[in-house]
């Protein structure tokens, strides 16, 4: 992407990967970015999706046309809140967009938080789990803690909280926090709204594991096991799963597996993920 606005790029960024974790199914993305969301959208879910799918095009565009694009995803997630009122994953969705993008984008804190006075009388849990990373953002670190510790020692319903709660811990380096969250949340019964969160719990455990540096082979189990139920290029852990497998393997001693992998990951459009090409190179420079 061009660099020509630091704040928009932000957004894109944040945006993007916190709304893609909405996705019930990635070929619904592809099917909207190949036809510009041609297919008609009967459902809060189809909308969503459609929103998400332009946020996702925002990630790859100029800067221009990102803005742009961004807009229209908004413009979805209106039509869904509007259209299905009681639909929580529908004002989530779009009072992240306004908290989380810039003004030039279509962002607005009065909107957001409009929003999530709505949200908390449909699902006070839903509301609070954001609030957390609202705290955060506004600089209220401890109070951000305190509401987290509060959340996750009550019963969680949504897989999508839960995951959050726990990235909030290990996004921290709250490990023995975020540990038993994910451990919880990769034995849930799988349904096709929770699926990404249980999978990914897999991936989350395993470089959990790996940081803690005291079962290496549990790590490589977890991982393999999270890579044989993502298959998807485009899902935003594709290629970082494949570089935690192989810094597990490595860490292990099994170079040639580590080759194996690197070699694996350069051998796809790594690229366009342009946080992960620039750690992923750095990476490699490094282990020389």
């Amino acid at each position: 992407m061009k660099q020509h606005n630091i704040s928009a790029l932000l957004f894109i960024v944040m945006v993007c990967s916190a709304l893609l974790l909405t996705a019930i199914s990635s070929s619904y993305y592809v099917l909207a970015e190949e036809t510009e969301v041609k297919p008609p959208l009967t459902t809060a879910e189809e909308l969503i999706l459609a929103g998400d799918a332009y946020c996702n095009q925002a990630q790859q565009a100029s800067m221009f046309s990102a803005l742009g694009l961004a807009k229209k995803c908004i413009a979805q997630y209106e039509a869904a809140v509007q259209q299905f009122p009681d639909n929580a994953n529908a004002l989530v969705a779009a009072m992240r967009f306004y908290f989380e993008a810039p003004g030039v984008a279509g962002g607005s804190s009065k909107k957001g938080r409009e929003l999530l006075a709505k949200l908390d009388k449909l699902s006070a849990e839903d509301a609070n789990t954001y609030r957390v990373f609202l705290h955060e953002k506004e600089g209220d670190s401890a109070g951000a803690m305190a509401l987290a510790d509060k959340l996750s020692r009550q019963p969680i319903e949504s897989a999508r909280n839960q995951y959050e709660l726990a990235r909030f811990y290990r996004d921290k380096q709250l490990l023995a926090k975020a540990k038993p969250l994910f451990e919880a949340l990769r034995n849930k019964p799988v349904t096709p709204e929770n699926q990404w969160y249980v999978n990914d719990s897999l991936l989350q455990l395993g470089e959990i594991i790996l940081a803690e540096k005291e079962d290496i082979s549990q790590s490589i189990a977890l991982i393999e096991e999270y890579k044989t139920k993502n298959t998807d290029p485009n899902d935003q852990h594709y290629f970082w799963s494949t570089w935690s497998l192989a810094q597990a393997y490595k860490a292990k001693g099994n170079t040639d597996k580590y080759a194996q992998l690197v070699q694996q990951i350069q051998a796809e459009d790594y690229a366009k993920n342009t946080e992960f090409a620039k750690r992923f190179e750095a990476g490699i420079k490094s282990n020389k």
